[in-house]
């Protein structure tokens, strides 16, 4: 998806700049740098995967162990480290 995604903005820049799409681009110009936009494309992907794995999925984790805070505040009329220490056993 990342290669496409690359390319498809080469073209787009190209075409936005008014500059010409024929063969002479494709086989000067983009030929000898496919391989650095395909290994630029492959660390981008990881770069992603890695962010996901480090933010999304711990905050859906933290959210899943403290979503009963508010809760246990207004129901217990403990602390807040006691409702988030409560709401994490639970």
């Amino acid at each position: 998806f990342m290669v496409m995604h690359n390319l498809y903005f080469i073209f787009a820049l190209r075409f936005f700049r008014g500059q010409p799409l024929g063969d002479d681009f494709i086989n000067i110009q983009l030929a000898p740098v496919l391989l650095p936009i395909f290994l630029c494309s492959i660390m981008q992907a990881v770069i992603i995967s890695a962010g996901i794995t480090m933010l999304i999925i711990p905050g859906i984790i933290a959210a899943t162990f403290f979503i009963f805070t508010p809760m246990i505040l207004l129901d217990k009329h403990c602390t807040i480290t006691e409702a988030f220490t409560l709401s994490y056993r639970m």
